[in-house]
């Protein structure tokens, strides 16, 4: 019986895209990798090659990935010159800011809606309208 080829999987990481790449997991037999020590709201990009005992493969199509914080945080706001400014820690990239707005006296409702951009960033500026009734803002996790 002719011997099998041992495979596995090389992974590769960078923070640039197409960019230089680091092994940071070699000859992995699963198709699971837990990846640790990232930083919050860094997007990372990774390729992987295949492996055996006749060598390495070329690399795979590039994917990325953007860890978030799941942990709650407060919204910080400030009001100046007919403009709130809302904003978040930075680890917290990624996150979506929602708001609704409601008649006067009415209270939350369902009727959220995602504040443009707002994953891209960790503040927002928002024109403040007093007769509009009232404006409610929440921060989500995706």
């Amino acid at each position: 019986m002719p011997a099998r080829a041992r495979t596995g999987y090389n992974l590769k990481r960078s923070i640039v895209s197409g960019g230089s790449y680091t092994t940071i997991g070699v000859n992995l037999a699963g198709l699971a990798y837990t990846d640790t020590d990232l930083t919050n709201g860094t997007t990372y990009y990774y390729i992987v090659s295949a492996t055996n005992s006749f060598g390495e493969s070329a690399n795979s199509t590039e994917a990325s990935a953007q860890p978030v914080s799941t942990v709650p945080v407060p919204l910080n706001f400030a009001a100046s010159g007919g403009q709130i400014q809302l904003s978040w820690p930075m680890d917290h990239l990624g996150w979506r800011l929602e708001t609704q707005t409601n008649a006067p006296g009415v209270g939350i409702g369902t009727n959220w809606v995602t504040v443009a951009d707002s994953t891209a960033t960790n503040q927002i500026f928002a024109p403040v309208n007093p007769t509009s009734g009232s404006v409610f803002f929440r921060l989500v996790y995706p």
